[in-house]
């Protein structure tokens, strides 16, 4: 078994990798080959936003649709992972906000997931949580969509950040 020292110092090099991954990002220097999107919605100044000046921001009681993106530079069978960091995990039911994942290529769904965050978490940050969902490319130009609602929280704030989609380390 594992010792807590050794479980924090887990924890210590997963943050480091994640923060130094997040730096190249914002800087833009990044393998385009391995990233097919990133967003971190600097356009859309919102208070209290994960990194930087903006993030996406809606409301749970109807569906908020914070990506459609057709991705470039991946082949049919790449593994990929969408990920993003949401806000107010830790409010009551939060978590159990449904999410529809819809990827097409052209006309035709290919892949569908409609799913709780909570079984898509991948990690905590402060009052964030960030939500990993993989999926195998199709094609080489799939149309990717996310949506977020939450019926219970009609009117709670959905604040979103960060998105990436890549191929899978």
């Amino acid at each position: 078994s594992l010792q807590v020292a050794q479980l924090d110092s887990i924890a210590l090099n997963g943050q480091k990798t994640f923060d130094n991954e997040m730096s190249l990002l914002r800087q833009g220097n990044v393998d385009s080959t391995k990233v097919l999107y990133f967003n971190g919605f600097e356009t859309s100044a919102t208070e209290g936003s994960f990194a930087g000046s903006g993030a996406f921001a809606g409301t749970l009681g109807d569906w908020s649709h914070p990506l459609s993106e057709k991705l470039r530079n991946g082949m049919p069978g790449d593994s990929c992972e969408l990920l993003f960091w949401v806000k107010g995990y830790e409010k009551d039911l939060f978590a159990r906000s449904i999410f529809e994942f819809v990827q097409k290529d052209g006309e035709q769904v290919v892949e569908y997931k409609y799913d709780q965050l909570q079984h898509f978490y991948s990690g905590f940050k402060d009052d964030w949580m960030r939500i990993r969902i993989p999926f195998v490319l199709k094609s080489e130009n799939d149309l990717v969509m996310l949506a977020i609602r939450n019926p219970d929280l009609k009117s709670y704030p959905l604040v979103l950040d960060e998105i990436i989609i890549r191929k899978q380390p």
